[in-house]
Order: structure tokens, then C-alpha cells, then sequence
């Protein structure tokens, strides 16, 4: 089996990356996914790029390469947000919010939207009020705030995601 025919695009990134772009927002998307690519390669892009936010794709078994960049984008440029949405956000958004103060945000369910609140959210002020978009989680506080996933039709939204306090 060739690596092509297992390697997924992250289309979710894509759809939110093409959202931000009608809306105003510079985007440079960057598919980092390849079992070859170097640290230094990746500080290379960050640098040439300087992203205000980064995001990530994020669907199980990449979470560690999301969080490796992370670390590194952090190492370099300490203010940089980094986001982090997809499947896998959505579903391990607790342990990847606790584990890895890499990560900044978690974006749940269907991204677009929620995603463009955040970053016009973050242009506007530096620690925004997240209380009001809705599928965003971010490690600031010491509780999480309520967070009311999108409507989509693969996740139940009848309950918010909420923990009262962080361990």
C-alpha cells in the first residue's frame, strides 16, 4: 500500500481556511502532514508565515504530530494561538485542552463558522470573551465555558460540553 492511498486531506481545514478567506482573513494553509518533515522545516514555514493562529486538522493518530508543531510554533513565537478542530478535537477536546498547554482552543463539530468568531474574536482583543461562540473551548480559565457545539448532523446537541473545574 503506497502512502497516498492512506493519507487523508484534511478537507475540514480546507473548508474552514476558504470560510476565513471570504471573509477577509489572509490563510496560508499548509498541509504538514509527511512522516519525513523536519522541525526545521516546519520553523522555516512559521517564520516566513508569522501566523497570528495557527490551526490544526486534528483526526486521531496526526494529534501528535499537531501537537509537536505546536510546541515548536510555541517554542518560537510564544504569542501565537493555536487551535486545534476536526474529529478527533471534538471528541478528545478534555484531554488535548489539559494535557498539551501547547494548545490554546478547541473547536467542536462543524468548524467554519465557529472558527472565523474566534479569529475575529482574537483580532479584536487579545483574551476575547469566548462565552458567545458557540464550539469553542479554551484553556484560559479555570473553568471551561459552556460550550454549545454548532448544530450538524453528526453530533447531539441537546447538551453542553462543560467541566467545573480543570484537574
Amino acid at each position: 500500500m503506497e502512502e497516498g492511498e492512506i493519507a487523508a486531506p484534511p478537507i475540514g481545514l480546507f473548508y474552514v481556511a476558504a470560510y476565513l478567506r471570504e471573509q477577509g482573513f489572509a490563510v496560508d494553509l499548509v498541509n504538514a502532514y509527511h512522516p519525513e518533515q523536519k522541525p526545521e522545516k516546519i520553523k522555516e514555514i512559521l517564520e516566513k508565515s508569522r501566523p497570528d493562529l495557527l490551526g490544526f486538522s486534528i483526526l486521531n493518530a496526526n494529534r501528535w504530530g499537531a501537537v509537536d508543531i505546536a510546541r515548536t510554533a510555541k517554542r518560537h513565537m510564544p504569542d501565537v494561538k493555536v487551535a486545534v478542530g476536526g474529529p478527533g478535537a471534538t471528541f478528545l477536546w478534555e484531554l488535548l485542552l489539559d494535557r498539551f498547554p501547547e494548545i490554546d482552543y478547541a473547536v467542536l463539530g462543524e468548524g467554519e463558522v465557529s472558527f472565523l468568531e474566534l479569529a475575529r474574536a482574537l483580532e479584536s482583543c487579545e483574551n476575547p470573551d469566548l462565552s458567545r461562540i458557540k464550539g469553542v473551548l479554551a484553556t484560559t480559565t479555570e473553568m471551561y465555558p459552556v460550550a454549545q457545539p454548532r448544530a450538524n448532523k453528526c453530533l447531539p446537541v441537546n447538551r453542553p460540553v462543560f467541566r467545573s473545574s480543570r484537574p
